[in-house]
């Protein structure tokens, strides 16, 4: 059974994919062990690739060791975009559910998000009505619903799309947040303390992103 999790915990490392306890249980539960971890750390260093693990311990990822290697500023500047170009929606909609929910609590990896809640929210707040419309009208969450219950649906549906959250019942209206969110709260950081993201001088000592 080790052995089966081990070549799972590979794999999923090595397609680009994290590993959380929302999506792969049994594969974060894995890497909660000193001894598997570094299993996987000397089996990924082969092929020069280290094990890297977001600043909240929630989501593991497949990391380059040495960014000057062939391709790597590429594809971490390509991830970098892609998160970037989706940013502003996703800053926004983060600012929407933590208003949104009694406890004011933030997005973050394992979080249940509600559809009801969020409806009830709109429904109850013409502040959170506007912000709806706002968020729905251009870039990630565009959406040609006319009402609010669709559009929150819509921007549900891509964030499930996208692996920000996956569905927790048969009705599609409860949510669980994944690991990304994790990835994206130190991407935010990252980009907070490092102004040029396009310059070549950003070799460092840290495991970058596959």
């Amino acid at each position: 059974m080790a052995s089966e999790t081990f070549t799972s915990v590979a794999q999923t490392l090595l397609t680009g994919e994290m590993i959380c306890e929302t999506v792969y249980p049994n594969e974060y539960q894995f890497l909660q062990n000193d001894i598997n971890t570094d299993q996987i750390e000397k089996f990924l260093a082969q092929i020069d690739r280290g094990l890297a693990c977001t600043q909240d311990g929630r989501a593991y990822y497949c990391a380059f060791l040495d960014v000057e290697e062939s391709g790597a500023k590429t594809a971490i500047r390509q991830v970098f975009r892609e998160v970037a170009q989706d940013l502003e929606p996703l800053l926004r909609w983060m600012r929407f559910v933590r208003e949104a929910n009694a406890m004011g609590q933030p997005v973050e990896s394992g979080m249940l998000v509600k559809q009801s809640e969020l409806l009830q929210a709109v429904e109850s707040s013409p502040a959170k009505y506007h912000e709806l419309n706002e968020l729905t009208k251009s870039g990630l969450f565009k959406s040609s619903a006319k009402n609010s219950s669709a559009k929150i649906d819509q921007i549900l549906g891509k964030l499930k799309d996208k692996g920000y959250l996956v569905v927790q019942d048969t009705s599609g209206a409860l949510f669980r947040a994944t690991g990304l969110w994790s990835y994206l709260y130190d991407v935010l950081e990252f980009i907070r303390a490092n102004e040029h993201l396009e310059s070549d001088d950003d070799g460092n000592d840290q495991p970058e992103l596959f």
